[in-house]
């Protein structure tokens, strides 16, 4: 499987990154080999002490479950600057890679 293409920009760690090229539906989702679970991906700017982390809540569940974007400040116990529940991916992809360079030129 192929990696979702991200706009990275300068400053970013990526801790993990699970999110692949593939469109949600319920057959990839509740799919014995799903790659929709809890750990799609955290990337951390240390220098402007941002986190941001994409899951897929409920794990393997097509019918509750969405994709959770996430922003805080520090970790997970900073503020929640963030929030977008959604199945949409292609929303996501854009507010990934906004979030992304905003965050990396200091407006947020």
């Amino acid at each position: 499987m192929k990696l979702q293409q991200l706009r990275v920009t300068s400053g970013w760690s990526i801790d993990y990154n699970e999110l692949y090229d593939i469109v949600p539906t319920k057959e990839s989702v509740e799919s014995v080999n799903t790659c929709f679970n809890e750990d799609l991906f955290q990337f951390t700017h240390s220098k402007r002490n941002r986190l941001i982390d994409l899951s897929w809540l409920p794990e393997n569940d097509w019918s509750e479950g969405a994709f959770v974007l996430v922003v805080y400040e520090g970790d997970f116990r900073g503020n929640l600057l963030f929030e977008l529940r959604t199945k949409n991916k292609e929303r996501v992809v854009c507010e990934t890679n906004r979030l992304l360079a905003e965050i990396s030129g200091g407006k947020l």
